[in-house]
């Protein structure tokens, strides 16, 4: 009896921090008026019940530590109003002019995304409709969009595209973190943080190495870097040789 007891309280415990973590996130996130306002006036608006509140808090945060002039998020939604104010906290607070591009896949999502931006978040936030296109280094293969302009990225929220590739309809992974880190400039270090994929956390340590990635396990997210192209593992290096020379790590 008490060893049912504990192996049921064992499968519930995640469940139960998990909806702690919300109730904690939504009174911290409260605190913030101007960024809380602009959350539930668009999701009464779309309607969407977005990331949870949790993810939210900890977007912002990275954004607002790290400071990131670049930002490039995969998948439009309300983590597109967290970035978007974080930015515009940061250059009142810093004097740091920061800009998003947040890339979206799905024609009726980006033209209500577009539609409801704020206007004071305008000058920190581009959408962009993009289709995606399968890519791929060494063993790795993924999706991503196709129509990313070419910006110094330094911080990229991956929730999107589906990572579904559609040569043979398999889960791959979300690959534009990885062309980013692959095509940065001067060997210019990335950070990331993953919204529930899995495979994508995989490809990236499988690529830069395991200490790359950290996992919360019970919020379902990735954090992600600092990496750069150097740290491409000598297995991601030498399976391709013959990799187009953007790709190739120098020896």
């Amino acid at each position: 009896m008490i060893g049912r007891s504990i192996k049921q309280l064992r499968r519930r415990l995640p469940r139960l921090i998990w909806q702690w973590r919300q109730r904690r996130a939504r009174r911290w996130l409260g605190r913030n008026r101007e960024l809380w306002s602009l959350l539930q006036n668009y999701l009464a608006a779309t309607r969407s019940t977005g990331c949870a509140y949790s993810d939210y808090r900890e977007l912002y945060t990275r954004v607002r530590r790290f400071r990131p002039r670049e930002i490039l998020e995969g998948g439009t939604g309300v983590s597109t109003i967290v970035l978007a104010q974080a930015l515009r906290e940061n250059e009142r607070d810093f004097g740091i002019k920061g800009r998003l591009t947040s890339m979206e896949e799905l024609p009726e999502f980006y033209e209500l995304a577009e539609k409801l931006l704020p206007p004071p978040l305008r000058p920190y936030a581009e959408i962009k409709f993009s289709p995606t296109v399968e890519a791929s280094y060494a063993f790795i293969r993924g999706m991503r969009y196709r129509d990313v302009p070419e910006r110094d990225y330094d911080f990229v929220f991956i929730d999107g595209p589906h990572p579904r590739a559609p040569s043979d309809g398999s889960i791959s992974c979300d690959f534009d973190f990885i062309y980013q880190v692959l095509r940065a400039k001067n060997n210019r270090p990335l950070r990331a943080m993953i919204d529930r994929r899995t495979t994508t956390g995989l490809a990236i340590q499988a690529l830069f190495g395991r200490d790359k990635v950290r996992y919360d396990y019970i919020g379902e997210l990735g954090f992600v870097g600092p990496c750069r192209r150097s740290d491409l593992t000598d297995a991601a290096v030498s399976y391709h040789p013959s990799a187009p020379r953007p790709f190739r790590r120098r020896r």
